[in-house]
């Protein structure tokens, strides 16, 4: 079906597709690597334990920066790298010169995350013994 779509608007699905989805992907993945190092910060806080500051709170906090720088770049240049660039713009030379689709990929892990965060919110209500059994 997809590959039909892609058929009647004489797009090439295998180079399109693939470039759009391994961008997705990338940021995708940087953002899980941002949310990792909250998560370790956030657990080691509410279980000290025998641990020491760096590998509890100095590395992490150092690997949210490094990422973060990461994740700007690869925003910016987001173009460049998934080919959704608004008609007439040199992905090589702007930086956030992306079409319509090149917002909306860009804007999807966000979202995301916020609509697994409100629905993680509402389920967290209904299942306290499956949370507390996650948990623990």
């Amino acid at each position: 079906m997809v590959i039909a779509l892609f058929a009647i608007n004489g797009l090439d699905p295998v180079l399109k597709m693939f470039f759009w989805f391994s961008g997705l992907a990338v940021l995708s993945i940087l953002l899980i690597e941002i949310l990792v190092c909250i998560a370790v910060i956030a657990f080691f806080r509410r279980e000290p334990g025998e641990t020491n500051a760096f590998q509890t709170l100095v590395s992490p906090l150092i690997a949210i920066v490094g990422l973060s720088v990461g994740l700007y770049l690869l925003m910016s240049r987001f173009g460049l790298l998934t080919g959704a660039v608004a008609e007439g713009v040199d992905p090589t030379t702007t930086a956030w010169g992306l079409s319509g689709l090149g917002w909306f990929m860009l804007g999807l892990p966000f979202a995301t995350l916020v609509v697994g965060y409100l629905y993680a919110q509402v389920r967290h209500k209904d299942n306290v013994d499956l949370i507390r059994d996650v948990i623990n």
